[in-house]
C-alpha cells in the first residue's frame, strides 16, 4: 500500500473523534499486550469456531458470532443457543432479486452489519434448527424418499444433525453439497426444492423456542476515510477497540483480502494517490472474519483471527494456526483490510 497518501494529521483526527468514547490508547501500533477473548471470563469464551460450509456467508458468520459474544458477556447464560448464520444471511438478503445475486444464491455475500441488523430485527435463531425436515421446503414425496434412504444407515429425527448428513443447505433447486452416499436424491431434490420453498424452510426453523430476542447494540463500521489509512493507523484503531474494559471488550469484525492467509507478502490493496481512496482489485479474495486477540510472535505483534472454515481446515495457512484461529502480523493484515466492524459500546 502506498504510504503518504493520507496525511498523518488526518489519520490522527479520525482516531480521536471516531473513538472518542473509548479508553485512552497508546501511541500508534505500539500496544501488543497479550490478549485473548476466547478464554474463561471473556466475551468469546462460549462462542465456538464454526464452519460456513461451502456457502459464501462469512459476513453472517461474523455477525452471528459478534451477537453471541455480546449476549454471553451481558448475562445470557443460554450457551446452547448459538445464532444461526444461515438464517441471519437469509433475513438480511431475503428480498434480493435474482438479477441482484452477488454469489450463487440469494443469501450469499454481504456485510457483517447487515447480518447483525437482521438479527436485531428478527431475533437470534438457534443454529441447531436452521433446517427442519417438516418444513414446507420439502414435498411429501421427497420427505418419504429421504426417510427410506436413511433406513439402512440412520433414522430421520428432524434434527440438524440428521439432515446435515444429506445436505448442508439448499437454494435455486440444487443441493450445494452431499455428505452422505445418497446421490440418487439429486434428481428429486432438483425438482422439489425451490428458492421460495427454501426460504419457507429456513423461516420455519426460526420461531417458538428456537427464536431468542434480546438487546443487541447497533453495528458500526470504521469511518470511510479509514479505508485508505496507513496500516499502523488501522492497527491502532483495532487496538483501541480491543482495549475496551469489562463487558465493552468485544471481538472486531474485518473485511479483508483472504489472499493473506496463504501468502504473507501479498499486496492486493492500494491507495489511489490522486483521490486518497482505497482500490480493491478483482484478485482480492474478499472475506470476513474476526479479530479476537493479539500476541507477540516471531518478534512481531500478531492479531489472532477467528476464521469460519471450521476447526479442522487443512488448506495450508502461511501463518501459525490452531483450531480455526490464525496468528497474522497485525500490520500485514491491516494492509489487506478493507473495513472493520464492531458493536457500539
Amino acid at each position: 500500500m502506498s504510504a503518504g497518501t493520507w496525511p498523518k494529521f488526518g489519520a490522527i483526527f479520525i482516531l480521536i473523534f471516531s473513538l472518542s468514547s473509548g479508553a485512552a490508547a497508546p501511541s500508534a501500533g505500539s500496544d501488543c499486550s497479550a490478549l485473548r477473548l476466547d478464554v474463561p471470563g471473556k466475551a468469546m469464551e462460549h462462542v465456538p469456531v464454526n464452519s460456513q460450509r461451502d456457502l459464501a456467508i462469512c459476513f453472517a458468520e461474523v455477525g452471528a458470532q459478534m451477537v453471541d459474544a455480546y449476549r454471553f458477556s451481558h448475562g445470557d447464560r443460554d450457551f446452547a443457543h448459538l445464532t444461526s448464520s444461515l438464517q441471519a444471511a437469509h433475513f438480511a438478503k431475503r428480498n434480493r432479486k435474482p438479477e441482484d445475486y452477488i454469489g450463487r444464491y440469494y443469501f450469499e455475500r454481504g456485510k457483517a452489519c447487515e447480518a447483525v441488523n437482521a438479527i436485531r430485527s428478527h431475533g437470534s435463531c438457534n443454529r441447531k434448527n436452521e433446517w427442519q425436515i417438516e418444513s414446507p421446503a420439502m414435498s411429501k414425496g421427497a420427505e418419504e424418499m429421504m426417510g427410506r434412504s436413511f433406513a439402512s444407515s440412520r433414522p430421520l429425527t428432524g434434527s440438524l444433525d440428521a439432515i446435515a448428513c444429506v445436505v448442508d443447505s439448499f437454494s435455486q433447486g440444487r443441493p450445494i453439497s452431499i455428505r452422505h452416499p445418497l446421490e440418487a436424491l439429486d434428481p428429486v431434490l432438483d425438482q422439489v426444492v425451490t428458492p421460495d420453498r427454501f426460504k419457507a424452510g429456513v423461516k420455519q426453523g426460526c420461531k417458538g423456542d428456537n427464536l431468542k430476542r434480546s438487546f443487541i447494540p447497533s453495528c458500526k463500521q470504521w469511518p470511510e476515510a479509514m479505508d485508505a489509512s496507513l496500516p499502523s493507523v488501522k492497527t491502532e484503531f483495532v487496538n483501541q477497540l480491543l482495549n475496551k474494559v469489562g463487558k465493552a471488550q468485544q471481538p472486531v469484525g474485518i473485511a479483508f483480502c483472504a489472499n493473506i492467509f496463504d501468502d504473507r507478502k501479498t499486496r492486493q490493496l492500494r491507495v489511489d494517490g490522486s483521490t486518497a481512496t482505497l482500490v480493491i482489485p478483482e484478485s482480492c479474495e474478499r472475506h470476513e472474519a474476526m479479530i479476537i486477540g493479539r500476541e507477540m510472535r516471531e518478534g512481531r505483534c500478531q492479531f489472532i483471527v477467528r476464521n469460519s472454515w471450521s476447526k479442522n481446515y487443512k488448506g495450508g495457512y502461511a501463518w501459525p494456526n490452531k483450531d480455526g484461529n490464525i496468528w497474522i502480523d497485525a500490520e500485514d493484515l491491516m494492509r489487506q483490510t478493507i473495513a472493520a466492524t464492531y458493536l457500539e459500546r
